[in-house]
């Protein structure tokens, strides 16, 4: 007896410890998130924070706020990134092969699977469905676009790149349906707007081993660059003027990309991207010039950003309200047609191989409210929207603003 009522104070104290030391962690993480400042930029996943959200009667009704808060809590939560690295290992040490909506698949590669959608209204989610209505929005609003500008002499095309699910679908153990469906109404609904498909190329291109999306980013690689941009010359019919991949020599500036996909994910086992600068051997990058807002720089690539988080920016020097690429010297400087490039991110690496044929002027499209508007203000004899596939399904741009 005295053995056993030993046993349970025994047990008793260690429940004790165990809850003390809980609410004791919890305490001391809550007086945390009251002092910590908010941030409203995550470096590691390269996106904007959900600050503290304004409150209103018809935010709370409409169910926006109580989204926005729990974004809240869940974006400022202190040592976010090192819970999420904890349970990716967890998740690992279980056998099992998503965390944080995002897969892990062979050789290294990572892809999410869920998204945030736009319904009309409101972005939702995180899931694999899609809202035709969005859709079908963007396509009559592409179609109008493009006939606007035939109109008038310019020409016009547009590139939806797929996801990493789309494109290294073999890579991963989750079903396909989803995405070859998606990527089908795509095609389907932009037939008539001159809609560059460059889907089977790079996941054929993959499937022979060939490095054309980065593992542990969503973008594709300066190669899939190179053959997306060889697919945008034929639609212009100049298909003549490509540029062999052979005569271009492909510099190798980092082995220690960690992109979105990966900060995301917590699988922090998994081994770094490469990024590559291609440079043509028959031309000089010097005689180039970089215009991103108003600050300069010579050639395609600002150097000065590989020794940050986001690489990835290095190419033209990021994302920004509006940037030209010129050629200021040389035989046929000043002389060059002009394309004007409404772009999200995946147009970065794509845009120094443009720049070897086209004047470029580059807006985002989250920051342009006409696009056949600018094309005349420009004076742009080409116009290409790059817009990737998540962000077609996630947002209203391309419907609004063209």
């Amino acid at each position: 007896m005295p053995m056993k009522g030993m046993v349970i104070r025994m047990k008793k104290t260690s429940n004790l410890i165990t809850v003390i030391v809980f609410v004791g962690i919890m305490a001391i993480l809550s007086v945390l998130f009251v002092l910590k400042k908010d941030d409203s930029f995550s470096e590691q996943e390269n996106r904007d924070l959900q600050t503290l959200p304004e409150f209103t009667i018809e935010a709370l009704i409409d169910g926006s706020y109580s989204k926005k808060i729990n974004s809240y809590f869940s974006d400022q939560f202190p040592f976010r990134d090192t819970f999420v690295g904890i349970k990716g290992i967890s998740e690992r040490a279980l056998l099992k092969g998503e965390n944080n909506e995002v897969l892990l698949g062979k050789d290294g590669f990572l892809a999410v699977r869920s998204f945030s959608v736009y319904d009309g209204k409101n972005q939702i989610g995180p899931t694999d469905y899609y809202f035709k209505k969005v859709l079908n929005a963007h396509f009559s609003s592409v179609k109008k676009l493009r006939s606007r500008l035939e109109e008038g002499g310019t020409e016009f095309a547009i590139m939806i790149p797929p996801r990493t699910i789309d494109v290294a679908a073999s890579k991963f153990n989750y079903p396909a349906e989803n995405s070859d469906k998606l990527q089908a109404y795509i095609k389907e609904g932009l037939k008539d707007a001159n809609y560059i498909d460059i889907l089977p190329i790079l996941k054929t291109k993959l499937e022979d081993g060939e490095y054309v999306y980065y593992k542990t980013d969503h973008h594709f690689t300066t190669l899939g660059a190179y053959y997306s941009y060889c697919e945008v010359m034929k639609q212009f019919d100049l298909e003549r003027d490509i540029i062999p991949l052979g005569d271009f020599t492909a510099e190798k500036v980092s082995d220690n990309y960690y992109g979105t996909t990966w900060s995301k994910s917590g699988f922090k086992f998994v081994a770094p991207d490469s990024i590559y600068f291609y440079h043509y051997n028959n031309g000089d990058e010097n005689e180039y010039t970089t215009v991103k807002d108003g600050s300069a720089f010579t050639g395609f690539y600002d150097r000065s950003l590989l020794g940050t988080k986001d690489k990835y920016s290095s190419f033209i020097g990021g994302n920004s309200f509006r940037t030209s690429i010129t050629k200021t010297s040389g035989a046929d400087a000043g002389e060059r047609p002009k394309l004007l490039l409404v772009k999200d991110s995946f147009g970065l690496s794509l845009a120094p191989f443009l720049a070897l044929h086209f004047d470029l002027e580059i807006v985002n499209v989250a920051n342009m409210h006409s696009v056949s508007g600018l094309a005349s203000e420009y004076g742009c004899d080409y116009v290409l929207i790059v817009y990737n596939t998540e962000n077609l399904i996630s947002n209203r741009f391309l419907a609004y603003n063209s």
